[in-house]
């Protein structure tokens, strides 16, 4: 049998040049359907009250395996130099829940770890703004996830990641970044309707 790779994005496709010395077949972009990401009017107050989140607060979210290659521990250091009425929710679970639990411990009254859960598009609705640290990465369906429920993305900027975020609809800083992060996700917490503002440009790129 013969294999023949097609990329998911043109980081992708470089990936399987540089590693594997193959030409990709084909370039085929994943995709989504945006509208399923649209959450009815409402769900934002109901979830914040279901997760004890102030109505006003600037919430981040991110949702991803806890493990390694997403490096939510990055992401712990940074907001830890945010503004102390920002809130950051953590959806997913991995090998590393226990240690990164720990590490959030001295702001465990605006840390929360929600495990899995089946209401990713309510829980985005419910947030101000996606945050995502990986090391490294293909090309996410959770950036388009978010974009798509009209949040900002906050993310590193690692494998197809910057051909999602276009300029207006987040901000992208280095791997391992930890003072970018936290200027990134700082600005939106200090600043309303910057992530309303960007939040309209990501939903227009993800239709």
């Amino acid at each position: 049998y013969r294999v023949a790779p097609v990329a998911i994005g043109q980081a992708v496709a470089e990936s399987v040049r540089a590693l594997y010395h193959l030409e990709p077949a084909a370039t085929v972009p994943n995709g989504i359907e945006v509208e399923r990401f649209q959450a009815p009017d409402g769900t934002r107050q109901r979830l914040r009250h279901a997760l004890g989140l102030p109505d006003d607060a600037p919430v981040f979210i991110v949702v991803g395996r806890l493990n390694v290659q997403k490096n939510h521990a990055l992401l712990l250091r940074a907001f830890a130099e945010v503004p102390d009425h920002a809130h950051l929710v953590i959806v997913g679970d991995g090998d590393l829940r226990d240690d990164l639990t720990a590490q959030a411990a001295p702001m465990a009254d605006r840390v929360h770890f929600l495990g899995i859960r089946k209401d990713v598009p309510d829980l985005l609705a419910a947030a101000d703004a996606f945050v995502l640290a990986s090391d490294w990465e293909g090309n996410p369906l959770v950036v388009m996830e978010a974009m798509s429920a009209g949040l900002p993305v906050i993310a590193t900027a690692v494998g197809c990641v910057p051909e999602l975020v276009v300029d207006g609809a987040g901000t992208l800083v280095d791997k391992g970044d930890v003072h970018g992060l936290s200027e990134a996700m700082s600005a939106l917490a200090r600043t309303p309707g910057l992530a309303t503002e960007q939040g309209t440009v990501a939903l227009d790129h993800a239709r």
